[in-house]
């Protein structure tokens, strides 16, 4: 009675149930088309081969747009988070799509991955005043959560965890028409010869970046500077002018009288007194 009742009845026998996981499976599929939503698929051109060892990264990776698919999305906008380094507002999205679909898009064996992104066209459309479409990067996908995605212990969609994407002038992700992002200096940005729209150099005068070169990055450094203010006659302007002081012009120390002694520096003291009771 139990050889029969094991061989039968057991409801989890993937070599009887194979029906039920095809009903499964179709299920599946069609609340996904039903139900979900058009996005874009950006493939990560990420490669051991240029990897850089130093920071971890690839900075000449180039992202590819392979195909539209039909997605389910759940996403959470703004989800509070209290960590160490305060509140952080981050933006998650879990997304579902059924095995067939990808490989019908992508290819026999295809598989999604961490590091791909997910553009939600179809949601991003009517974006008033020339929003784009939102973003979202791949952090993992796996073919197993037994809570929602394997009744019957069946697999059969890609269920993936992401978080949205934070452009930083990565070649060949899209870039909506209201997204500017301006930079005080042409040091960061896109890598030259790169295909993405360049970034925009804010021109003003008096910006922190060109104070800070004007102040912080010339050769001569350490005080043996004079910033002397002088009248421009052709801008009308006050432009400001470098000369290197010789050095005996500059002041000598005064010694210290001998009954003078400087007073050790104490733990969170910003200054050095001087004291004669010492």
């Amino acid at each position: 009675m139990i050889s029969v009742t094991q061989d039968k009845v057991r409801y989890l026998n993937k070599n009887n149930n194979a029906n039920e996981r095809e009903n499964y499976s179709r299920w599946w599929k069609e609340q996904i088309e039903h139900y979900g939503t058009s996005v874009d698929y950006y493939t990560s051109g990420y490669s051991l081969s240029s990897h850089d060892y130093l920071y971890g990264e690839d900075p000449t990776s180039v992202y590819s747009k392979t195909g539209n698919v039909i997605m389910i999305t759940d996403i959470t906008n703004d989800a509070l988070m209290l960590s160490k380094f305060g509140i952080m507002a981050d933006c998650d999205m879990t997304a579902v799509v059924h095995l067939s679909s990808f490989y019908e898009q992508f290819g026999p064996g295809k598989e999604p991955k961490a590091g791909d992104l997910i553009r939600l066209t179809e949601y991003g459309a009517d974006r008033p005043n020339l929003r784009s479409a939102p973003i979202y990067e791949i952090t993992e996908r796996d073919d197993e959560y037994l809570p929602m995605t394997n009744p019957l212990i069946g697999h059969y969609v890609w269920y993936m965890k992401c978080k949205r994407f934070e452009y930083s002038y990565e070649p060949g992700v899209p870039l909506g028409p209201a997204n500017i992002q301006l930079n005080d200096s042409e040091e960061y940005g896109r890598l030259e010869g790169g295909t993405n729209p360049a970034e925009v150099v804010q021109p003003y005068e008096g910006s922190v970046q060109k104070a800070g070169d004007e102040i912080y990055d010339n050769p001569i450094t350490h005080g043996l500077l004079q910033l002397i203010q002088t009248t421009n006659p052709d801008e009308g302007c006050i432009a400001p002018e470098f000369v290197v002081p010789n050095p005996l012009d500059l002041p000598v120390p005064t010694p210290l009288p001998s009954d003078v002694k400087p007073v050790q520096r104490r733990a969170n003291s910003a200054y050095d007194y001087f004291d004669k009771d010492l």
